[in-house]
């Protein structure tokens, strides 16, 4: 079995978080470039070397562009590398029956690809989508039950109208604001793999943020867990128009307090939003690369991003949130005695494996440095950085953490007499 084969099998048991790189790297949309500064290979080892497990089909849909995406999975296959395809085709009405016929005899020829992980049937479907969700997953997973069917869902802020529509308004059903019911019956009706949605927080000038950032993650974390689905989300990682506001490009430190408060909320799956800037566009800016290839800041800070994930990975997939920190507020969905309270500009939290309990502490700050207080519970003895195998010895129920811009550790629970 080679690596990207490996990688699939791990990412669907739940023994790796997955790294997506949004956007393709190829000749992009109805016009082809001839002013690349890499060749297609190139861009593609770019894409490995960065870090990443999977590129995400955007806009070449099997229907119209079969050829291109043959390239792309051998490209793929070159730098053991995933691809999930894009296909609108698959959404389209069909019975059971007849999506299955349509998966076996459209992707058949696409299995001696190794790079082939499964499709990319449509992106933030609303509500009335549910049921062709889950007889669409149903059917591909009947023929290739090895692979992911990746749908990304609507965030708290769209519009009412997207809900029960969709983003493309494909509906007639009525307005609604309910995001709670959209989430819950989701999982409920759908019966997703994993739920995957994007929300991109850094508006406008520094250091504007979106509103409502955390009460997606809470929302998302308390239907998730109920029903135990693995929870991915898109990071913020360039500028482009949404919804009639503009998203910045993010500093490094902006991307890491993004995936570490993701991470307090069990994320255990993280997708980049862009990684090939799509279109030539000045309002499209700052993605991994720019419309010909070239590598930006944002490259590099994601390749940081992505080791730091692939540094705690282990921690976070066999572990579950219990209790939640943040702004005098507690959210506790499983007893964890061992963190009695939280003491300064910070979010903590609280997990455990079959094994061992642990306390992520993150600076709920990307624009200064803080200092908090765990206060612990008096069983605990001792805390331990997993990163670095620093020891800190409670003493009188406390221990201080130093915190960087955005940054967050996490550490052991050492418990004695």
């Amino acid at each position: 079995m080679r690596e990207n084969e490996q990688i699939l099998q791990k990412i669907i048991t739940g023994q790796k978080i997955p790294l997506l790189a949004f956007v393709e790297p190829l000749l992009y949309g109805d016009y082809e470039r001839e002013d690349f500064s890499v060749t297609e290979e190139e861009a593609f080892r770019d894409v490995k070397e960065c870090g990443f497990d999977i590129i995400v089909g955007a806009q070449y849909c099997l229907s119209k562009n079969r050829e291109i995406i043959i390239r792309i999975l051998e490209q793929c296959e070159k730098q053991e590398l995933l691809y999930l395809i894009r296909d609108n085709e698959s959404f389209a009405d069909k019975t059971q029956e007849e999506a299955e016929d349509y998966f076996r005899k459209m992707y058949a020829p696409f299995l001696k690809y190794r790079s082939f992980a499964g499709i990319n049937p449509t992106d933030e479907p609303g509500y009335s989508a549910w049921e062709k969700v889950r007889k669409f997953r149903r059917a591909f997973h009947s023929v290739y039950p090895d692979k992911l069917y990746f749908v990304n869902l609507l965030q708290n802020y769209a519009p009412a109208w997207a809900l029960p529509n969709g983003a493309e308004n494909q509906g007639d059903l009525k307005e609604d604001t309910d995001y709670d019911f959209y989430c819950q019956s989701y999982i409920k009706q759908a019966k997703p793999q994993f739920f995957c949605y994007d929300f991109y927080p850094f508006r406008g000038k520094y250091p504007v943020m979106k509103e409502r950032y955390f009460e997606q993650l809470e929302t998302v974390q308390k239907y998730c867990s109920k029903e135990n689905i693995p929870i991915w989300c898109f990071l913020q990682s360039c500028a482009f128009p949404e919804f009639g506001t503009f998203a910045r490009v993010p500093s490094y430190e902006e991307l890491l307090w993004q995936t570490n408060t993701s991470l307090c909320y069990g994320t255990k799956g993280f997708a980049y939003f862009c990684y090939w800037i799509p279109y030539d566009d000045e309002n499209w800016f700052g993605a991994f690369t720019d419309i010909r290839g070239n590598k930006t800041i944002t490259y590099e800070n994601g390749r940081l991003i992505n080791l730091h994930i692939q540094n705690l990975e282990k921690y976070f997939l066999r572990s579950k949130v219990c209790k939640v920190f943040r702004s005098n507020e507690i959210k506790e969905y499983e007893t964890f005695d061992s963190m009695v309270q939280a003491q300064g500009e910070v979010i903590v939290s609280c997990l455990k494996d079959a094994e061992k309990e642990y306390i992520f502490v993150v600076n709920n700050s990307f624009e200064k440095r803080t200092e908090a207080s765990l206060c612990c519970g008096k069983e605990v003895k001792a805390v331990t950085d997993v990163c670095n195998n620093m020891r800190h010895i409670i003493a009188n129920g406390k221990a201080s953490v130093v915190l960087g811009k955005g940054e967050g550790k996490l550490f052991t629970v050492e418990k004695g007499n």
